[in-house]
């Protein structure tokens, strides 16, 4: 077996770690920001819509959920009166790790597709912020797409991923909890539908696509609903202990 390929890879992701990591800890508009908690796969799906959205739209975490804006008039007006910030998309961090843990791309073909069109929704939002090119966020979403995109090559990335998840971080119950959220056939349409909206996009089949968006987002809006329930309820007993 040749490891050459394997070293290499697991240096990069360790590498974009080590630069998040360190990036997080000295920012002080990170450390004062409010903590979002995402669902994990509902997380990557949202990112995997940016693909089919034009550059510009920008994505708003509130209430321990995602949410796109769109490149119009108002979407300056939505970010202020909900205290949207760049420094935010820092919340995607744990979600991306934990989507690895959970969800192995390498050997299911329908989460390897939906990786897939997330890691190009991040290549959009890489272009949206392309003017803050030298910001913490524009080099925190390449790292996340680092991320991303070596797990696909090396199936010992996984455990790397792993490692940077603290057993004493008492969070980890909860992202159990939404993980059962999900089964396999849910993840099949997703997909699917996803898949559709690129060959709607493909085509200009502009109602279509929109269509098909809408139907992935009212999905989504289901596992987010049930998600805040979970933390709600995970909150409450925190408090009790």
């Amino acid at each position: 077996m040749d490891y050459t390929g394997s070293i290499a890879v697991t240096g990069k992701l360790m590498s974009a770690f080590t630069n998040l990591n360190t990036m997080f800890k000295k920012n002080e508009s990170v450390k004062n920001s409010s903590l979002q908690l995402l669902e994990p796969l509902t997380c990557i799906i949202r990112l995997a819509m940016l693909n089919f959205q034009e550059i510009g739209t920008k994505i708003a975490i509130y209430n321990n959920r995602i949410s796109s804006q769109l490149p119009n008039l108002i979407q300056g007006a939505k970010r202020w009166v909900y205290g949207n910030k760049r420094n935010e998309l820092h919340n995607l961090y744990k979600p991306i790790l934990i989507s690895l843990k959970y969800y192995d791309r390498n050997n299911d073909t329908d989460i390897s597709t939906i990786f897939d069109y997330a890691v190009g929704g991040l290549e959009k939002l890489t272009q949206t912020y392309s003017e803050h090119e030298n910001d913490i966020v524009c080099h925190s979403i390449k790292l996340y797409k680092e991320i991303l995109s070596t797990t696909k090559k090396s199936k010992t990335a996984r455990a790397e991923v792993e490692a940077q998840l603290s057993e004493d971080d008492i969070t980890l119950p909860l992202y159990e909890k939404f993980n059962q959220l999900w089964n396999e056939r849910l993840i099949t349409i997703i997909a699917a539908l996803l898949q559709e909206a690129e060959e709607a996009m493909d085509t200009e089949e502009k109602e279509e696509l929109n269509a098909l968006l809408n139907a992935v987002d009212q999905l989504l809006q289901t596992k987010e609903n049930s998600s805040v329930k979970l933390i709600n309820r995970f909150a409450l007993n925190l408090t009790k202990l």
